[in-house]
């Protein structure tokens, strides 16, 4: 008997076991609600532009008969007719909810009648809405003529590049690039490489130039001269952001254009006349 209750107990699930089981239906039935709605939705869509289009179809064979388009249309349950013959029986209306904020208030489809070419209610205007991109049709409101169903195109963007030398102009383009250095905000600055020198007597600098050269056969290693008969000399770039270590090495290049070096400071060259900035 105790045997028996011990095969059972192990039968069963643990709450572990059924909690995970409870999150994967939950997670799928959310999954399977958000595809549906969304599939509603296109649904939806796919409705408005069918309905347009039947409409139109109506009014095309209005005009066919009476010269003209209908001065009116009722939206509200109404029908096109005239004298015993029925263009359509139900005007209908747009699928709810209207799926766009852009669209809210619009529960029926929109008529004009306009004068055209000399002839009343020669043209016409239906707006209607979209709640997403359906077809090539924009998910705003659009107006449908007798050109056909158009669609309200997105506003045109202007690039702009006032004040601007390179980087983005707005509009997915660029206002230019930067022959050296960086682009920071719209103006190209130039890299300043500072040199580095330290626990160096010898070799590069990290800029360019040279923290020293080794003298009388001696080799630089890892930047320290060893061997031979003499040593290395050490160079000096104490205020100083370029021109001559004092080794024969340089503590640095003056890359801003207009700019040149001296005394170990980077200045601008106006016409031959040195300007401190």
């Amino acid at each position: 008997m105790s045997k028996r209750k011990t095969n059972e107990r192990k039968k069963a699930f643990t709450l572990i076991e059924l909690l995970v089981v409870i999150a994967i239906i939950g997670l799928l039935s959310t999954l399977s609600i958000i595809a549906f709605n969304q599939a509603r939705a296109r649904a939806r869509d796919a409705r408005r532009l069918a309905d347009v289009k039947q409409i139109q179809t109506a009014l095309e064979m209005y005009y066919n008969d009476m010269g003209c388009y209908p001065p009116a249309l009722s939206v509200s349950g109404g029908s096109l007719a005239t004298g015993s013959t029925v263009y359509m029986d139900i005007i209908p209306k747009p699928p709810t909810p209207a799926d766009n904020q852009a669209c809210a208030g619009t529960t029926f489809y929109t008529y004009v009648a306009n004068n055209y070419g000399g002839t009343n209610n020669g043209t016409y205007s239906l707006r209607y809405c979209l709640g997403n991109n359906t077809g090539g049709i924009f998910a705003t409101l659009n107006t449908a003529t007798p050109a056909g169903i158009s669609s309200a195109q997105p506003a045109a963007c202007a690039p702009s590049c006032a004040g601007k030398v390179c980087g983005d102009n707005g509009c997915g383009g660029s206002c230019g690039t930067c022959q050296s250095g960086n682009c920071v905000n719209g103006t190209c600055q130039a890299i300043i490489c500072t040199p580095d020198c330290r626990e160096k007597t010898c070799g590069d600098d990290g800029c360019g130039g040279s923290c020293g050269r080794c003298y009388n056969g001696a080799t630089c290693v890892h930047g320290v001269c060893e061997g031979g008969f003499g040593g290395g000399c050490t160079p000096d770039c104490r205020d100083k952001v370029c021109g001559d270590d004092g080794c024969e090495g340089s503590c640095g290049e003056c890359r801003e254009e207009g700019t040149v070096c001296d005394r170990g400071v980077c200045v601008r060259d106006e016409g031959g006349e040195i300007r401190f900035p």
